[in-house]
């Protein structure tokens, strides 16, 4: 799977992929690189099932199950048990959004977010229901989707044991509980609960609306409001 190759300066030796390429100048890092290819998991997790590639990949899967927390934000102190999802929430406060749409120009804080919005653009929806067989873009919207035919409800608020088939949702109930406001709007300053709050807000700076009415051609900056406005319409027929 590996042989010797010159590197650019020609004075050391380095180690490549006979796959894909890659040059590594260490053994140890060609060895853990092979497992992408041949898709070896030897990594058990004894509570759960769930086999890893690497041993730190297991390590950071089992704090799901024991709850520990070790990346905390500096801003509300909300804790996480894994670093790349603080540092999704602090773009949060931030309003970073460092993925962007080539097609549309739009932009996400979260790569695989960005790569769900894509496949509106192409069509392509990999992930399918095998109740229904209806099929959708991104693997999360596949998942709410299907507890749509079980009812299940796996996220409760530990404050009023309520219950919710999103995380994100639970997220947003549990701040009616704290108060927080996570979002903050750059151009006013106004925080808000929600982030589809501060979209609304956004929009509302811009000018952009977003939702038509297709019999008269106005247009609305929330979903609600046009849905409020259609019945004019079907009141007046």
């Amino acid at each position: 799977m590996s042989k010797i190759v010159p590197n650019i300066c020609k004075s050391k030796k380095v180690l490549q992929c006979d796959t894909c390429g890659k040059v590594f100048k260490w053994k140890s890092d060609l060895n853990r690189h092979l497992k992408v290819h041949t898709d070896e998991r030897p990594h058990l997790c004894k509570t759960c099932g769930k086999r890893f590639r690497y041993k730190s990949a297991l390590e950071k899967h089992f704090r799901v199950h024991t709850g520990e927390k070790m990346y905390s934000c500096k801003l509300c102190e909300k804790s996480f048990t894994l670093s790349t999802n603080l540092k999704v929430h602090e773009r949060t406060h931030t309003g970073e959004r460092p993925f962007s749409c080539k097609t549309c120009g739009r932009s996400f804080n979260q790569r695989s977010t960005l790569q769900g919005h894509e496949r509106t653009h192409t069509g392509e929806r990999h992930f399918s229901c095998k109740t229904c067989e209806k099929s959708c873009s991104a693997r999360q919207n596949l998942q709410v989707y299907e507890r749509t035919h079980t009812s299940e409800r796996p996220f409760s608020c530990q404050t009023c044991g309520r219950s919710f088939n999103q995380r994100s949702t639970l997220q947003d109930h549990e701040r009616t509980h704290t108060g927080e406001k996570a979002f903050s709007c750059q151009t006013c300053g106004k925080s808000f609960t929600r982030g589809c709050r501060l979209k609304v807000q956004m929009r509302s700076h811009k000018g952009e609306e977003s939702y038509p009415c297709t019999t008269c051609g106005e247009r609305f900056v929330i979903k609600s409001l046009l849905t409020k406005h259609l019945m004019t319409h079907t009141e007046q027929n």
